[in-house]
């Protein structure tokens, strides 16, 4: 039997917590007779809304039958997702159903400066509230299920060392009682795109009811049962369409059943995330909250927590995923909620004590141009009050080196020096990225504030780059609720007894394990990969490519070779900073040149390099953006580039790259890739979730023209 995380170093009061979010995430769900998914279910009478009592602690303000979903939004202490965690066996057997839900979203009124309640209907992840008794996979309406977005987070445990795979086994049944239709290859259309004539099957929206499941920043295998975002997991009760299977991949109605084996010691401990991954439907579901989060632990995390022992201290950990929760994508009739949400909440608190530290986890679980990100706290009014100081340990889920913690290398660039101030300014979370940090209250107690810049959809003018730097008044009014302009992303409230706890030494912090060592620079030429937009001056023209051609699911674009190390020049023909991500292994960041306007800024990162799987591509120069489309375009020189190491190891078969702005990638910015074993083939899947190559004969699909 699978047992609820209770980590007593921050979840003293875990019940409530658990019951509080639960409440406030279902408080408002309804459910369309029109939903109703199979044949049991379909005189089945919507089941009541359920009250849930009120929590004084808390102060949340539910909104059910009775409170009618309207009206401003009271301020909550942040909730932590549900968490779920292995057996005594170190498996975690769990169960998720998909079913569209009409829930109550906080969306900002900038008329009235103020969160208030909207009605949406939402695809929706539900799991057990109780792993004793099994969801009963017959019956959508079962009240066992929990519903939340973001969804339950998975504890898992990794391996002991590189070279075993004796970690958490995570077996889960995915159920998809969306309704059933029969047109998933039919496009949606866009309100300004009619006459594009890009705008086609299979890169258009289309098939929002057929979904799948991706563990992102996990090292496992691309094949199924595992990674696999190949498969189309259709509605109970449809048939099979033109465009809702992969040519390579597997068509299943209502249910599919994952089974990850247990985790090697080479998969990173850290925060990772899953979303839904339909080629299609990937922006929708994202959008309407169909992600959640992974907890990796392993030997980084135990020491932090000794090094916070050694001080008599506790170190306690927050989870804070960032969406955008809407019904309908931009074009589509969304109205593309520009403020994010944290763990479902708008500007929630979190209370810390004076001098306390505390791990902050990131995740950004968005999908639009508007939601990358620059997040840190807002400098102080009065200009005399100490900021929270913030320190950055982890980056996509991989542990810095010791080097780039002291220096802070991300935010301060390769040339910052051990004697150099090492305190940020702001930290970029872009669609996909993690960025776990380590943020120290100030000794002075009061409210501080952590605010966000925003990037804008691309206008009329095809380079405009809009930032709004949210603020918020510091003081009564802020405490109260009110605030001025646009909201905070978070409230810190610094109250209680002060807490002596200090930033880890260089000499403390955790040395990266060997598998994280520098990749060498490999002897043969850079692989090229460029991303493109076309046609950017004007909506009815623009598409998204990959080397000059859009998203072909019929053969493969990319082919690495187990072990083989791959230096790969990444470019972007645009001003949009298209997040490039990789599955199944992540890379290492070499060097960046961005164009400044016509200005070329161009950085050489410096060993030890930091890791990540979701880079934010350079700006190419301002007027080498392509008007029309198809190409010819200017010279890559004047492209936006970044030069990336990669390595894929372990696992072979078929997966992708592509945009994590995902209105791009379903769009046509992705293409497929495969690793193989040195002969050119896949190895044959092995019971650890590798694979062997000694006698593999399985041929991989053709490589495009």
């Amino acid at each position: 039997m699978n047992t609820f995380n209770a980590r007593d170093w921050h979840r003293k009061s875990g019940v409530v917590l658990i019951t509080a979010m639960t409440a406030l995430l279902t408080s408002c769900e309804t459910t369309k007779s029109s939903h109703m998914a199979t044949s049991q279910s379909k005189d089945r009478v919507s089941p009541p809304l359920v009250k849930f009592a009120q929590t004084p602690e808390l102060n949340i303000a539910l909104h059910n039958s009775v409170a009618p979903c309207s009206g401003p939004v009271s301020r909550n202490v942040l909730l932590q997702p549900q968490e779920i965690s292995p057996n005594a066996d170190d498996v975690l057997q769990t169960q998720l159903v998909v079913r569209e839900i009409e829930r109550c979203v906080p969306i900002w009124s900038s008329d009235d400066k103020r969160w208030e309640w909207q009605v949406k209907s939402l695809r929706t992840y539900g799991f057990p509230k109780d792993h004793a008794r099994p969801i009963n996979p017959a019956d959508p309406y079962d009240p066992n299920i929990a519903w939340s977005a973001p969804g339950p987070t998975f504890i898992l445990n990794t391996g002991t060392a590189p070279d075993r795979a004796d970690g958490s086994r995570f077996k889960m049944t995915l159920y998809n009682y969306l309704t059933a239709s029969n047109d998933y290859g039919e496009c949606e259309p866009l309100a300004n795109d009619a006459d594009n004539p890009h705008y086609k099957a299979p890169n258009c929206f289309h098939g929002n009811n057929v979904t799948n499941f991706h563990f992102h920043g996990f090292h496992i295998s691309p094949q199924p049962h595992q990674d696999y975002v190949l498969l189309s997991l259709e509605p109970f009760g449809s048939s099979r369409s033109t465009y809702s299977a992969h040519p390579h991949g597997d068509t299943v109605v209502g249910h599919y059943k994952y089974d990850v084996p247990p985790l090697r010691g080479n998969q990173a401990p850290g925060t990772h995330w899953y979303h839904a991954h339909k080629h299609g439907a990937t922006a929708m579901q994202v959008l309407n909250g169909l992600v959640g989060t992974f907890e990796v632990h392993g030997e980084f995390d135990r020491q932090l927590d000794a090094i916070y022992a050694r001080q008599g201290q506790k170190l306690e950990d927050r989870l804070m995923v960032v969406q955008q929760l809407d019904d309908q994508l931009p074009g589509l009739g969304g109205t593309q909620a520009r403020y994010p949400l944290v763990n479902g909440q708008a500007s929630p608190i979190v209370k810390m004590h004076p001098g306390e530290i505390q791990r902050w986890r990131f995740v950004g679980a968005t999908m639009q141009v508007a939601a990358q990100l620059d997040i840190g706290f807002e400098e102080q009014a009065n200009g005399d009050k100490p900021d929270p100081v913030v320190r950055q340990i982890a980056m996509d889920g991989v542990q810095f080196a010791p080097e780039n913690y002291l220096c802070q290398t991300v935010i301060n660039g390769p040339d910052c020096r051990a004697d150099d101030d090492p305190t940020p300014g702001d930290f970029t979370l872009n669609p996909g990225n993690r960025i776990d940090l380590l943020v120290q209250a100030p000794l002075e107690k009061g409210t501080y504030l952590m605010t966000h810049r925003l990037m804008t959809a691309l206008g009329d003018e095809a380079t405009k780059r809009v930032d709004a730097r949210t603020r918020a008044i510091v003081g009564l009014q802020q405490q109260t609720g009110d605030q001025s302009r646009n909201p905070a992303l978070l409230i810190l409230v610094v109250e209680g007894d002060a807490k002596k706890m200090d930033f880890p030494t260089r000499d403390e912090f955790p040395k990266l394990p060997a598998y994280l060592a520098d990749l060498p620079a490999p002897p043969k030429p850079n692989n090229v990969i460029t991303y493109q937009m076309s046609g950017q001056t004007k909506a009815s023209e623009v598409f998204f490519t990959i080397n000059d051609k859009p998203y072909d699911a019929t053969c493969i674009d990319e082919s690495f070779t187990l072990e083989e190390v791959n230096q790969i020049q990444l470019e972007n023909n645009s001003q949009v900073k298209h997040p490039f991500h990789i599955h199944t292994n992540p890379f290492q960041l070499i060097s960046t040149k961005s164009y400044d306007g016509d200005a070329v800024v161009e950085t050489t990162y410096r060993p030890p390099y930091v890791w990540m799987d979701t880079l934010a591509l350079p700006l190419a120069k301002t007027d080498s953006i392509a008007p029309k489309a198809p190409p010819p375009e200017p010279p890559a020189t004047e492209f936006g580039q970044a030069i990336i190491r990669y390595q894929a190891l372990n696992f072979t078969g078929e997966f992708v790259d592509h945009c994590h702005i995902l209105g791009h990638e379903d769009r046509g910015m992705m293409q497929n890739v495969i690793a193989t074993c040195p002969n050119g083939n896949w190895g044959v899947p092995t019971s650890d979730g590798g694979s062997e190559c000694v006698s593999a004969t399985i041929q991989p699909p053709p490589m495009c023209p």
